[in-house]
């Protein structure tokens, strides 16, 4: 599941851990999870909180409003801004190297975030120029390359119609095996930044 958690950056500075102010009452949720939630605040309501290993993130096996689509959960979490992204990671898809079913289940869930949110701001669905794997029926092997992208973004800073507590959300696809996926789902809040900085200062902290 870990390996979703690559859309994700995050981490902490111990030295700033001040108490987050509670979420707002009301406030828009991913799975139905507030921005700035704190590991007590989460316990209190049902939510059980495993660390992750890398700085900042936690596993969670379920939330308070699951998806069928998504097998666990992945959550970044400042001691000092709270919860700040929400990641799910998505079931095993089974499918041929043309990854029709991968692109079918992929489609279904841009449709489902589009009718809630808008057409998502950026779109990619490319082959990395240059690779062997660029015909319709190469489309597995290049994902496993890693020299195919699918992914959809609704972003913020280009006028999509997200929440006010939402900063983006990220779609994406990933291949396990040439005939195995999976798709994350990201929802980073809009303090998202402020944990990419803390992220940044724990990893660089040794140096």
């Amino acid at each position: 599941m870990l390996a979703a958690a690559g859309m994700l950056a995050s981490a902490i500075s111990p030295s700033q851990s001040a108490e987050p102010p509670a979420p707002a009452a009301g406030s828009q949720g991913a799975f139905g999870l507030e921005i700035g939630s704190t590991i007590e605040q989460l316990s209190k309501n049902g939510v059980r909180v495993t660390p992750a290993g890398p700085p900042l993130l936690y596993m969670i096996s379920s939330v308070p409003l699951p998806h069928a689509a998504f097998e666990g959960y992945i959550l970044t979490i400042s001691p000092t801004v709270g919860l700040c992204s929400v990641l799910g990671s998505g079931k095993g898809i089974t499918t041929d190297s043309f990854g029709t079913t991968l692109r079918a289940e992929f489609d279904g869930l841009a449709e489902a975030l589009k009718a809630r949110y808008g057409n998502p701001t950026t779109k990619v669905d490319r082959v990395l120029p240059g690779s062997i794997w660029n015909q319709p029926r190469d489309f597995m092997m290049g994902m496993l390359q890693r020299e195919r992208t699918l992914i959809s973004l609704w972003e913020r800073d280009k006028k999509s119609a997200l929440p006010s507590t939402l900063q983006e959300i990220v779609l994406g696809a990933r291949a396990r095996q040439s005939d195995t996926a999976s798709i994350a789902l990201q929802y980073r809040f809009t303090n998202y930044k402020k944990c990419e900085a803390e992220v940044a200062s724990a990893a660089n902290k040794g140096l």
